[in-house]
């Protein structure tokens, strides 16, 4: 599943919401109540082809930057949903339980079941006060476990390959590794060369660390 990246923007209007917008002048003399039933009615009445072009006006709208005072507002909105989707899924499953630990900047919050504050009241160390100082100690890292992808491995083994066989661009030939024509020197304790798809993301992290040591050493192309 594709994650969309992170953003600060406003989420830009509906087609719904358009067309809310302009025909609010003529339901302005109803309370809100009577208008928004008034906004469900209309809509429902509009024809097809006049939806689609609602949300095609939505969809070519910018959405503007978000102030941060409105940035924080929605933070905490967005907190709240989080928390009540978590409490509908013990709804469904009744065994489930959960706690959560929020950090923004100087502010440390948790939320959880009923069972899972419990555990956050026992053993705050494992929960709130290490997570707090692990975001400290982590914060200026240039590269964490999860940052470190097989894509960054593969460049190195790339590199190290190109420099040993005097080729810049060469690419690492994995099929010669089983017969040990080409061998990395410098691996960390109780690693080989493989696909670097293969490696856990702290055998990922150990290799980046050792990068300058790695020497690739080919004795038969």
């Amino acid at each position: 599943m594709s994650i969309p990246p992170p953003t600060s923007s406003k989420r830009g209007p509906s087609g719904y919401n358009l067309f809310c917008k302009e025909i609010s002048g003529d339901l302005r003399h109803l309370v809100n109540k009577e208008k928004f039933l008034k906004y469900s009615e209309k809509w429902a009445a509009v024809p097809k082809d006049e939806k689609e072009a609602f949300k095609r006006k939505a969809k070519d709208t910018t959405p503007s930057e978000m102030t941060y005072e409105e940035c924080i507002q929605e933070w905490h909105k967005s907190k709240k949903r989080i928390c009540a989707e978590a409490n509908r899924m013990k709804s469904l499953l009744p065994d489930l339980d959960w706690y959560m630990v929020f950090s923004a900047g100087n502010e440390m919050s948790r939320a959880g079941s009923s069972r899972g504050m419990e555990f956050v009241e026992d053993y705050p160390e494992e929960t709130v006060s290490m997570f707090s100082a692990y975001l400290r100690v982590t914060s200026d890292k240039p590269y964490s476990i999860h940052k470190i992808s097989a894509k960054d491995i593969q460049k190195i083994f790339n590199e190290k390959y190109a420099e040993a066989v005097g080729k810049p661009g060469a690419k690492m030939p994995y099929s010669k590794l089983p017969t040990g024509d080409v061998q990395m020197e410098g691996m960390p304790d109780g690693l080989q060369v493989r696909l670097p798809y293969r490696y856990g993301g702290k055998q990922r992290l150990a290799i980046w660390n050792a990068r300058e040591s790695l020497r690739c050493v080919v004795t038969k192309q």
